[in-house]
């Protein structure tokens, strides 16, 4: 007696196939088969003849035991990119349309990583250097005895970034400068900088001064020191990868599981 074990993922349901299987089991077909399934996955072990399970391996087994359905591709219709119904000829037909559209998304994924990461390592770097100056007197903001608007002078003095340029950072995509030109029919950094500015300008700076005291420690600067550096690693590496690298690096993620 030969033993196959039959996965099914042939988009079929549960009972339907047990029925296909029961009507071979009628036929004399097969010997016997038990179910084993689990939450995620349908399995059937079936029992048959050695020399039929041979004769089958040697064959088409997937289709003797309907684990493979066809696909009609004489009426294939699909959204362009203009959001158009188009006919295609062939599935082939419709990836080579749907690839350009997808490969242009992965750049603007691209730009969007970089620009974070930039973001990301400025403020911490940013961080790390108020602490530092803070621990060494350089800035008075334990005792309070400078204002506000004081200490915010200095910082600018001290060339600390403001909130505003640290968001022209992060805005310096593909993505937002397309929703720029679109919203006022300008690609311009300086004008979504200066959109996305604190209203007050004291309050460039509250990115530190809002920091807590317990933050103000040798092993948080070591720790924003070390963190910067690992996002510029990752930067280095995304800047040097390309959009089509990206979306390879996707598929072979999504290989495992299919």
């Amino acid at each position: 007696v030969g033993q196959a074990l039959l996965d099914c993922g042939s988009g079929v349901w549960t009972n339907d196939y047990k029925n296909t299987l029961i009507k071979m089991l009628k036929k004399g077909e097969i010997k016997s088969f038990t179910e084993d399934h689990t939450t995620t996955s349908v399995s059937f072990d079936v029992k048959m003849n050695m020399s039929r399970l041979q004769r089958l391996l040697k064959g088409d087994l997937l289709k003797t035991f309907k684990l493979r359905n066809s696909l009609s591709t004489r009426n294939m219709h699909a959204f362009t990119l203009d959001m158009k119904i188009a006919r295609y000829k062939s599935p082939q037909e419709i990836a080579d349309a749907f690839f350009p559209v997808r490969l242009e998304l992965y750049n603007d994924r691209k730009s969007v990583l970089e620009s974070n990461m930039e973001y990301s390592a400025s403020l911490m770097r940013n961080k790390a250097r108020f602490i530092e100056a803070v621990s060494a007197d350089e800035i008075d903001l334990l005792r309070g005895r400078k204002s506000k608007e004081a200490t915010t002078e200095l910082l600018e003095e001290m060339g600390f970034a403001k909130q505003s340029e640290l968001n022209a950072i992060q805005m310096n995509n593909t993505v937002q400068r397309r929703r720029s030109a679109l919203s006022t029919g300008l690609i311009s950094d300086e004008s979504t900088a200066e959109e996305d500015a604190p209203k007050d300008s004291t309050k460039e700076y509250d990115y530190l001064l809002s920091l807590p005291l317990s933050s103000l420690t040798a092993e948080r600067i070591d720790a924003l020191k070390d963190d910067a550096s690992k996002t510029d690693a990752k930067l280095d590496a995304i800047k040097n990868t390309s959009a089509s690298d990206l979306w390879r690096e996707d598929l072979d993620k999504l290989e495992a599981y299919l």
